[in-house]
């Protein structure tokens, strides 16, 4: 059983005071987990452990904790998700490490995922320009979307 954002659990409605009531049926529930035949194994994740209140942190046997990764980390882990793409020119992977101070790698794929839709987007909006339909047919191959598309995405 997985429960993210913990830290907004056992909280009252303002979310500023610990609610006991929260943590107590939690400990409840788990332990009725526990004592059933079929093996259930609950994570709990939050994004800032300090905000867990440790009546929550007692309903759990183990706390790992995962600290962001440093600058020359991030460099590693997007030297790595674009090391089988061409980058632009004006793309500087130790620059974009420096200003995505907290990021990890769920957010990098994201990031990469929206910038090559961005770039995927720009082809087909070129393409479909009146400069590139106006182009005799043999410089069209040029516009094609394949062409466009891969030349946006840095995979010439």
């Amino acid at each position: 059983m997985l429960l993210r954002n913990i830290q907004a659990l056992g909280k009252d409605r303002e979310g500023t005071e610990d609610e006991p009531r929260i943590a107590v049926t939690l400990q409840d529930s788990i332990s009725l987990l526990r004592k059933s035949d079929w093996p259930v194994i609950t994570i709990a994740t939050s994004s800032s452990p300090n905000d867990i209140s440790n009546d929550i942190f007692s309903c759990f046997l183990h706390k790992i904790t995962l600290e962001t990764p440093s600058e020359e980390e991030r460099c590693e882990l997007l030297m790595s998700l674009t090391n089988l793409v061409k980058l632009g020119n004006d793309v500087s992977v130790k620059q974009l490490s420096r200003k995505t101070a907290g990021f990890v790698l769920g957010d990098f794929v994201t990031l990469l995922c929206s910038a090559a839709r961005v770039a995927a987007e720009k082809a087909l909006e070129y393409c479909m320009s009146e400069r590139c339909l106006k182009q005799p047919v043999q410089g069209r191959a040029e516009c094609g979307p394949e062409k466009l598309a891969c030349r946006y995405a840095g995979l010439r």
